[in-house]
């Protein structure tokens, strides 16, 4: 379904995405690339600004959070339907 959203659009998941400050210059995200590289990251590492960074994992510890609440649910009734 998504695919049929997006059509023919390349969606690309980085390998590795790296968090930093908001207002970082262009020569400090150099940097910062250029290390994580030296570190053994494959190009090219992602910048994110850190704003961004707390937005998605709130976003993912809610949807786990949601799914688990939800699996509970669902395995709390299977458990009273067979008493």
């Amino acid at each position: 379904y998504l695919q049929q959203i997006t059509g023919r659009l390349n969606l690309v998941r980085p390998d590795v995405m790296v968090s930093v400050p908001a207002g970082v210059t262009n020569v400090e995200q150099r940097a910062v690339r250029d290390a994580a590289e030296q570190a053994g990251a494959r190009r090219p590492a992602h910048l994110i600004p850190e704003p961004l960074a707390a937005a998605i994992a709130i976003v993912r510890i809610r949807f786990a959070f949601a799914r688990a609440v939800s699996d509970s649910a669902t395995a709390d009734a299977t458990t009273s339907a067979g008493s």
